[in-house]
């Protein structure tokens, strides 16, 4: 499947093309209008105006939620899966006894989680819906911060938006920070001669 794929370097042309295909939904995507919408069709979720009630608004819809198979097929249909695969994944969760998302795909939950917490914060004003600010492509970039110990960037959305799914044991490093370091590091190592850079190259 795609995730062995992507582990592996291995991909497809058809993955490319859809890969392709999907950054310029993305780019094309209105945003703001989106954004009108959620406020009308759901105006009780403009009061989540803060990164805590994001986080628990979300956990009481992957919990609590009585059509798990909805928030599944919500991100089946996010990655454009086929017709064909998408009722292979219901027939198996079926099987399975309809499971909640979170103990049928661990991953695909927290990656649902992602953009639950990021379209209710659209919704709520927490998170900037204007198209300059990329905001929505900002966010993918957390599909990978399960593999990671550290996650490093100079965006200021990133570092809003982290708190809400990094782990204990995972680190945020903010961009700025980590230049100054890597600079003092370089300007300490510079001044070592031989014998102490040898030391330290030993370490």
């Amino acid at each position: 499947n795609l995730l062995k794929r992507w582990r592996y370097g291995t991909f497809t042309e058809e993955d490319k093309v859809i890969a392709e295909q999907h950054s310029k939904e993305l780019e094309n995507y209105d945003l703001p209008q989106s954004q009108t919408e959620m406020q009308t069709q759901f105006p009780s979720n403009m009061k989540l105006n803060s990164i805590d009630k994001l986080v628990s608004s979300s956990n009481i819809i992957l919990d609590h939620i009585p059509d798990q198979w909805m928030l599944i097929q919500t991100m089946l249909n996010f990655v454009g899966a086929p017709a064909a695969e998408v009722e292979k994944v219901h027939q198996r969760w079926i099987n399975l006894g309809s499971p909640k998302l979170r103990d049928f795909a661990s991953y695909t939950a927290y990656c649902s989680k992602v953009l639950q917490i990021y379209f209710l914060g659209i919704t709520g004003n927490v998170f900037s819906a204007q198209p300059k600010q990329k905001t929505l492509i900002d966010v993918l970039y957390f599909f990978y911060l399960p593999f990671v110990d550290s996650f490093c960037s100079n965006d200021k959305f990133h570092r809003t938006f982290c708190p809400t799914m990094i782990r204990s044991n995972q680190d945020f490093i903010w961009g700025e920070t980590l230049h100054e370091d890597l600079k003092a590091i370089h300007g300490f190592y510079s001044g070592l001669d031989d014998n102490n850079r040898k030391y330290y190259d030993k370490e």
